[in-house]
């Protein structure tokens, strides 16, 4: 069965509109004791011999701000990532910084518009998309996930539209609940546009008891050697920002 997700949310905000504007605010980052940063570290190996690829380090501030940088095995900074969310969860604004491409990247949204501005070798382009409630910006698809978990039903097929980071055009792409169970959850993702799931495969992401991603099976964007990885992904606690993931949770290969 296929249902559009952008009229179910629609609906659901005319209905339970306070309730949802007040969920909204309080679901900037995930659940934190007052003192402490969240952190997420996501293991990212290629899905045929299992070489790690690359190490994401997500921290979660108390300020609101959610901060990623993206680490080869060595340790080297490939991605540094900073997200705020001023408007909606599934809407944040976005400044990400690729070393190793030299290009950096800039997400504004606003009422109506969300602003894509992308600099490389001494050349910007800048693009305008439409926006509304039922449109993801990039990393704002887990809170959207999270935010509106009862809205997704096992085997259903919800449409969203999806704007990428640095792409010029929105992206239809179908989010479906395919497992359900007291220790987990898994969401698969497929471009609806024939020839984009060509170069976009159908994603795979699974979620624990505690609604906290668990694991990524698709396709990467960073300047690795596989296309193709698993992303495991534990959560920590700590009372500080860190600059990089703790000793004992940077793997390296054996």
């Amino acid at each position: 069965m296929k249902v559009r997700g952008r009229d179910s949310l629609a609906s659901r905000c005319r209905v339970r509109a306070p309730r949802y504007l007040w969920a909204l605010i309080f679901a900037l980052a995930p659940p934190q004791v007052f003192g402490t940063v969240v952190h997420s570290v996501g293991v990212a190996r290629d899905v045929s011999g299992g070489s790690i690829q690359y190490i994401e380090h997500h921290q979660y501030l108390q300020t609101g701000e959610h901060l990623v940088k993206y680490f080869d095995p060595a340790g080297m900074k490939l991605v540094a990532k900073k997200m705020t969310y001023p408007l909606l969860p599934q809407h944040p604004q976005i400044q990400q910084v690729d070393f190793a491409r030299e290009r950096e990247l800039r997400v504004v949204p606003d009422i109506g518009t969300v602003r894509m501005v992308t600099k490389q070798d001494g050349r910007t382009k800048e693009y305008q998309l439409p926006l509304d409630e039922a449109t993801i910006i990039d990393a704002g698809f887990d809170f959207f996930i999270r935010d509106h978990w009862d809205l997704f039903r096992l085997g259903e097929r919800q449409v969203y539209k999806f704007a990428i980071a640095g792409h010029a055009n929105l992206l239809d792409v179908s989010i479906t609940k395919v497992r359900e169970s007291s220790d987990g959850t898994t969401f698969s993702l497929k471009p609806s546009n024939f020839f984009v799931r060509l170069l976009v495969p159908t994603i795979r992401v699974d979620y624990d008891g505690q609604k906290r991603l668990k694991a990524y099976h698709g396709t990467t964007n960073l300047d690795v050697k596989a296309r193709d990885v698993v992303i495991e992904f534990s959560h920590y606690n700590t009372t500080e920002q860190l600059a990089r993931p703790m000793a004992g949770w940077f793997p390296h290969e054996q």
